[in-house]
């Protein structure tokens, strides 16, 4: 993976509409940033454009934002907490990139079922030393 070749330290960083807890316990563990925004952001240019997902009677999306500049919480996200988090994060990363580079292409390939990706994960997570238990896991995803 380029991360393991670059030489440089690296932070991997999520920013999602929601994050689940069982994904930031596994994140913590393993050296990933996440950063809810608990709303999906778009830029002015494209807001006709969602009209049509945000009315009641299509998609009905009422998280949709139209903002020119990132809130106040992303930035203080990337320049404060990624500053002071980022080094113990990188560190961590890199000591668990062998064990993510060995599972990560089974659980991404979309051929894996679902009972095959429960026990991959379960070897996984005793490989971290973490809980396989994740009470928010969802067998359709």
């Amino acid at each position: 993976m380029a991360f393991l070749q670059t030489g440089y330290a690296t932070v991997p960083v999520l920013v999602s509409r929601k994050i689940q807890q069982s994904a930031r316990t596994f994140f913590k563990s393993v050296g990933i940033l996440g950063l809810d925004t608990h709303f999906q952001y778009f830029d002015p240019s494209v807001e006709t454009a969602l009209e049509e997902i945000r009315h009641t009677d299509g998609l009905g999306f009422k998280d949709i934002r139209i903002i020119e500049e990132p809130q106040e919480y992303v930035h203080k996200f990337f320049a404060v907490g990624l500053l002071k988090q980022g080094p113990s994060f990188a560190k961590r990363f890199a000591s668990m990139a062998p064990i993510l580079t060995k599972y990560t292409p089974l659980l991404a390939n979309r051929n894996t079922g679902f009972s095959e990706r429960a026990a991959i994960w379960k070897v996984l997570s005793k490989d971290l030393k973490i809980s396989s238990e994740f009470d928010d896991y969802d067998e359709d995803y």
